[in-house]
């Protein structure tokens, strides 16, 4: 675990890659394992195998809950994190827990020993308004690469392709931000603290409109240097 303290009540983003950039999730499972520990970590009570295991792991009792989470994306070999420090040294006791747990399930499902992340985790501060609106849309447009491998070189062929797409994945937090309250995955809303962000967390409207509107946002060199210069 990376050592460091951080100030309660600031905004960070956390991301984590797998070692060798080999994938940290395989399988469909995979995914909703990480999401399970997401929300069942996030809490000063231990969770023991048996209860991640349930179905209905998105009601257990976690304890006081140690950070406020405002996003995610999971991507095959890596993982992103808007996270609020909620109480010292709350987050980092999280992600400690987070990672263990899903380095732990991994490598006992895959028959495999080691480390899985090339290190613990990474976290930046985000210190300004305009940084989290960026890495809001930035976090949510991640699985554009996994439609267009190559769009930040060559730009977005099909827009409304990719859109779909996005509208589609579970394996970020924008439908969950959305308004589908009836969505079979609308337990994992727990997994966010919305209300602990500034508005714009809570997308309201159409979503396409907004995915739209943020494609339209980042041409291919501005992504890289917006982002790249931030250290996000």
């Amino acid at each position: 675990m990376e050592r460091f303290s951080l100030p309660e009540g600031e905004i960070y983003h956390f991301y984590g890659r797998g070692v060798e950039k080999r994938s940290i999730f395989l399988d469909q499972d995979d995914y909703d394992r990480f999401l399970s520990v997401l929300y069942l970590c996030n809490g000063e009570r231990h969770i023991s195998v048996s209860e991640i295991q349930k179905s209905d792991r998105y009601v257990f009792e976690r304890g006081e809950k140690l950070a406020q989470i405002g996003a995610f994306c999971l991507m095959p070999n890596h993982f992103h994190l808007i996270v609020r420090q909620y109480k010292e040294k709350g987050a980092e006791k999280m992600m400690q827990k987070i990672l263990t747990s899903y380095v732990m399930y991994f490598n006992k499902k895959h028959e495999r020993k080691g480390r899985l992340f090339e290190s613990s985790y990474h976290a930046k501060h985000v210190s300004t308004d305009e940084q989290l609106r960026h890495l809001f849309a930035y976090v949510h447009l991640n699985p554009i690469s996994l439609v267009e491998p190559n769009w930040k070189r060559v730009g977005i062929k099909s827009p409304e392709a990719i859109i779909d797409a996005l509208m589609e994945t579970k394996v970020t937090s924008f439908s969950l931000l959305c308004d589908n309250s009836n969505t079979k995955d609308s337990e994992k809303r727990r997994i966010l603290d919305s209300d602990a962000f500034p508005a714009f967390f809570c997308i309201t409207g159409d979503g396409r409109a907004i995915l739209h509107e943020w494609m339209n946002m980042y041409s291919v060199r501005p992504v890289e240097e917006r982002f790249d210069s931030r250290g996000f």
